[in-house]
């Protein structure tokens, strides 16, 4: 139990850390056209987020999803001993990016369909943070 816990509160700093990286691109070197709450909406409204409700519900359901995948991950690296922890997450967090990317482009997600290059790349990096945060946080609270 005390795993689960741990990896659903890793997954919500790091889920927070991921959006705070992704707004901080999105809205001040406005280098990407998607943020990840978009490509959230995208999935749950068919088009990008709309006022601050819209915003808010798309950032509840995705602190939500990367706590749930937290206690994935924690699980995970339970059963795999002896590796380094945040690279298990850099690899954890590029096979979301992939698995997630891939998925709504599969499933013609409508905010899928124009994805610019420097909108992957930048997903890419703040997953990739996302997962080496988990590595970071199962180092600090689970390893002793």
């Amino acid at each position: 139990m005390r795993t689960i816990l741990q990896g659903f509160w890793a997954g919500v700093i790091a889920g927070l850390i991921k959006n705070g990286l992704d707004f901080a691109v999105y809205h001040g070197l406005h280098l990407h056209r998607y943020r990840y709450l978009d490509l959230i909406a995208g999935v749950h409204f068919g088009r990008t987020t709309q006022g601050i409700a819209e915003i808010s519900f798309a950032l509840f359901i995705d602190i939500w999803f990367s706590a749930m995948l937290g206690i994935v991950f924690f699980l995970i690296a339970a059963k795999v001993k002896g590796h380094s922890n945040i690279i298990l997450g850099l690899i954890y967090g590029s096979a979301l990016w992939f698995i997630i990317h891939s998925g709504g482009a599969v499933l013609k997600v409508p905010t899928f369909d124009d994805m610019m290059l420097s909108t992957l790349f930048l997903h890419f990096i703040t997953d990739s943070v996302y997962g080496m945060a988990l590595g970071y946080f199962y180092q600090r609270w689970v390893i002793v």
